[in-house]
């Protein structure tokens, strides 16, 4: 069973308002066939209520944190204020995942990851979470 996410859970995750539902949907068409790619299809195809749950809260941060990292990135974003000598900067984060969600994403799903899939599907640039 295919997930289902809307702009709305989306815009929950990564604590936007309603002008950037486009930009989260657009995204969300991108990445979710390849986050979905990664999973145990047996997981998704799952009737357990809670591993829905799980699985459908990992994919919304992960393209939630993505989201966000995009905006980080985005021109300007990062610009620097410097007058009469006082200079405010932006603060310094990881632009690969300034939030923090993907990161937190990957490690919710890692425990749904199928076994023939590519790890770095949901691994990408991030360590792996040993517990």
């Amino acid at each position: 069973m295919p997930l289902s996410l809307s702009a709305a859970d989306l815009r929950a995750r990564a604590g936007l308002d309603s002008s950037h539902d486009a930009g989260l949907l657009e995204l969300r068409d991108a990445l979710l066939p390849v986050l979905e790619r990664g999973l145990a299809a047996s997981l998704l195809a799952s009737a357990d209520v809670g591993v829905q749950a799980a699985i459908k809260l990992g994919v919304c941060e992960v393209i939630a944190g993505e989201y966000l990292a995009q905006l980080e990135r985005a021109p300007g974003a990062r610009d620097s204020i410097r007058l009469f000598g006082l200079s405010i900067d932006p603060p310094r984060v990881d632009l690969a995942d300034p939030s923090g969600l993907k990161a937190q994403g990957t490690a919710r799903l890692a425990e749904f990851r199928g076994s023939g899939s590519s790890q770095g599907v949901l691994t990408g640039p991030y360590p792996e979470v040993v517990e």
